[in-house]
């Protein structure tokens, strides 16, 4: 798997959570809960405003390594996502950054491909982790 070996990090890279409108990722998904779309309803939320759909944080968080080119085109499909913890509310207009660490690799049944581990720290502006997840990507081998 050459360059993805064990504890590389990747780029960070940032996207702010208002440049994809939450009614749009609620029209999408049919996703309508009101912490999300309803700013009267979300002040009296536990959280004092709306938040970000928490789907949405991983997808932004997907999108960010894409933007970061850390993968340099190598990525061949996401085998799994596990582990996917939101550990703080993201709020409309805040700003993710997403850190990547690879925790393993290794060679797939098929020699054109190999299998790599990422950890995903997401985190706001603030530097607090909003989100962590575990993803198994397939990924082209050097050799092809």
């Amino acid at each position: 798997m050459g360059r993805f070996s064990g504890g590389k990090d990747g780029d960070d890279v940032g996207r702010h959570g208002d440049r994809i409108p939450s009614g749009q990722f609620s029209g999408l998904t049919g996703d309508y809960y009101p912490v999300h779309t309803d700013a009267e309803w979300a002040a009296r939320s536990p959280f004092n405003q709306r938040i970000a759909h928490g789907p949405l944080t991983f997808s932004l968080a997907v999108g960010c390594m894409y933007q970061s080119q850390f993968l340099r085109r190598c990525h061949r499909g996401l085998a799994r996502a596990e582990q996917i913890r939101a550990t703080a509310p993201v709020f409309i207009g805040d700003t993710v950054h997403v850190f990547a660490t690879v925790t393993g690799s290794r060679p797939s049944k098929d020699p054109s491909r190999g299998i790599v581990n990422l950890d995903y720290k997401v985190r706001n502006q603030r530097g607090e982790d909003v989100m962590l997840l575990s993803l198994t990507m397939l990924m082209r081998s050097r050799e092809h």
